[in-house]
């Protein structure tokens, strides 16, 4: 058994129990949530039998390379969550300009008065 066989499932717990308890604490979305805990399972699973689900993952997608269907599935990951982070951004950004607008416009009356 390998350093990272041990080292990655402990990661992937210490954050799948901090994914619970912010869902508990109301502080993610179950979106989210479910996205990150589907990403640490597939990590430790990865690391704890890295042969037979590269294998599974492989053999689902079409690749005949373990480590090309890996890093394909890694890949995709990224795009998703990126894709998802810039979305939250544009929205949030939204959000601070109808914010900022609508002080001023009280401001703006205040000071007529």
């Amino acid at each position: 058994m390998e350093v990272y066989q041990l080292i990655a499932p402990l990661i992937a717990i210490y954050y799948i129990v901090m994914i619970v308890v912010e869902l508990r604490n109301r502080r993610k979305f179950l979106a989210t949530s479910g996205i990150w805990l589907f990403f640490w399972l597939i990590i430790t699973a990865l690391a704890i039998a890295p042969d037979a689900v590269s294998s599974r993952i492989a053999s689902f997608v079409g690749f005949k390379s373990n480590v090309i269907a890996a890093l394909f599935m890694v890949s995709g990951f990224l795009v998703v969550i990126s894709f998802y982070l810039s979305s939250r951004v544009v929205a949030l950004e939204r959000q601070v300009t109808q914010l900022v607008r609508k002080i001023a416009i009280k401001e703006k009356l205040d000071q007529e008065k």
